[in-house]
């Protein structure tokens, strides 16, 4: 039997990496078998025992082109995911690509580009800080304490996450299509071939117009919770969704 290079096995589950992804440590892990350890509340890198969280994530596809090269050459089929897998790195996914509250600066509700941190620990966009500080004086938009421009300092680490989300997950409503979602979708058997996650994705990011009109009031209740607490469970609120569709279709 070919014995399967070392590099191109998951530390977690022992096999041929499917869907390799790497951390900012440049351990390479199989992506659902990951997310699964993150999501049972584990925040260590399983092999450094260094902090780490889905931001610290990203897709190595050159090191699944090798895996793939490599299977083929040797007549060694690549495992698809069944359907309890799919589901698991379809519901992680819709979780990671869902940035994370201190990626948003708190004046723009926008991802940061250039954000830098106060004295008081609070982030902001850089230009946005400024603009806040110029209009108003030099008061913190956050605490209402004297605030000035020297008391504002890069924070280069929130920078480096937000930067390795974007590397990997981009815009939400660019790289998660409607296509890809569907295929998504229609390969896990989640629900019936009427309602998408898109439809699930665009009620929770407030397009209601994407909702079957029968789930409106249910997207409505997503859309102002998410407003209201700015990242809730998205998994909690996508089981709730699923609910409520299957009972519609019951």
């Amino acid at each position: 039997m070919t014995k399967i290079p070392s590099e191109y096995v998951c530390p977690l589950t022992k096999k041929m990496m499917n869907d390799p992804v790497v951390t900012r440590y440049g351990t390479h892990y199989e992506r659902s078998a990951i997310m699964d350890w993150l999501n049972d509340g584990n925040k260590m890198d399983p092999v450094t025992g260094n902090p780490l969280r889905v931001s610290n994530i990203i897709s190595d596809k050159a090191l699944k082109f090798k895996i793939d090269y490599w299977a083929k050459k040797n007549g060694i089929a690549v495992v698809e995911l069944d359907e309890d897998h799919a589901v698991a790195v379809l519901s992680s996914s819709v979780t990671a690509a869902i940035p994370e509250k201190k990626f948003l600066c708190p004046l723009t509700r926008e991802i940061m580009e250039d954000p830098v941190m106060t004295k008081t620990g609070h982030n902001f966009e850089r230009a946005a800080l400024s603009k806040w500080l110029d209009e108003n004086g030099d008061i913190c938009p956050m605490t209402k304490k004297p605030l000035s421009c020297s008391d504002m300092v890069s924070n280069a680490n929130l920078k480096w996450e937000i930067s390795q989300w974007q590397l990997y997950y981009g815009d939400m409503t660019t790289e998660m299509s409607k296509l890809e979602l569907d295929l998504k979708l229609t390969k896990a058997q989640m629900i019936s071939k009427e309602y998408h996650v898109s439809d699930i994705l665009h009620a929770l990011t407030g397009d209601l117009n994407a909702a079957e009109e029968q789930d409106n009031s249910k997207a409505k209740q997503i859309t102002e919770a998410w407003a209201e607490q700015g990242a809730p469970d998205v998994l909690d609120l996508l089981d709730d969704v699923l609910d409520t569709v299957e009972a519609v279709d019951a």
